[in-house]
Order: structure tokens, then sequence, then C-alpha cells
């Protein structure tokens, strides 16, 4: 602000500081049940009955930035307070696009990354805009 009165160079100011979401805003199953079904039956198809028994009971804390046409990633656990760390991942292969599953510690899901898939992706931008 003193930059503004006094002149001088722009310089971004710092942004506050955001404590990261621990509140889950909807649960993936009511607001994109076609995904939720054949994400659960995706992880079936390739072995991976836990991760695909905890999809519809996954609730969605925040979704990707990026602004990317193409991207509809979506965080389905509590963001820690260093950031996301996912410890390990696998590929799905649905009827279009792409899905990456990134899991924590836990093993239990902690991102979906939904790839070229609009109608995901405007599924998720209506549930967070």
């Amino acid at each position: 602000m003193l930059r503004q009165i006094f002149g001088g160079p722009d310089v971004e100011e710092p942004r506050p500081y955001t404590p990261p979401r621990t509140t889950p805003l909807f649960r993936l199953a009511a607001v994109m049940p076609e995904f939720a079904d054949e994400l659960k039956q995706l992880l079936t198809d390739q072995g991976e009955t836990a991760l695909a028994d905890s999809v519809l009971d996954l609730w969605v804390f925040g979704r990707c930035r990026c602004e990317y046409y193409h991207c509809a990633t979506m965080y389905t656990r509590p963001e820690p307070e260093t950031g996301y760390n996912f410890r390990g991942g696998l590929s799905v292969l649905p009827k279009t696009g792409e899905i990456y599953i990134d899991t924590d510690d836990d093993g239990m899901i902690a991102c979906i990354e939904a790839l070229y898939q609009p109608e995901t992706r405007r599924r998720l931008i209506e549930a967070l805009p």
C-alpha cells in the first residue's frame, strides 16, 4: 500500500496465509455418480479391490485450480499443512481420457487426476467454481 502512495517498483503483496482445507465439500458419488461408478469398475478390473471399495465413500476437499481445459483433478483427502505428498500412483484406462490415482501414506486415494474428460471437468467446476 505504501508503494501505491509513494511510488516504487511494483511488488506483489504476499498472500495471507490460508489454512489447509480440512472440511470435505461433497461426496464424489453424490455429485458425479457416473464417474464414481466407472472409477470403481476400472479399479476392480485392475485388481485394486481395496481402492475400488473406497470410491463410493470418497469425499472431495478441493480441486486443481490450474485452469487447463483438460484438467479435472480433485483432492479426496485433507491437504496437510506441508502440502500434498503422494506416495503411490496408478493409472486406469477409462473409455475416454485418462485417470491417474495418487495415494497417501495410508494407501488411501488422495487425488484423482481426470484428464481429457470434458463432462467430468464441467461437473467438477459446477460443484467447485
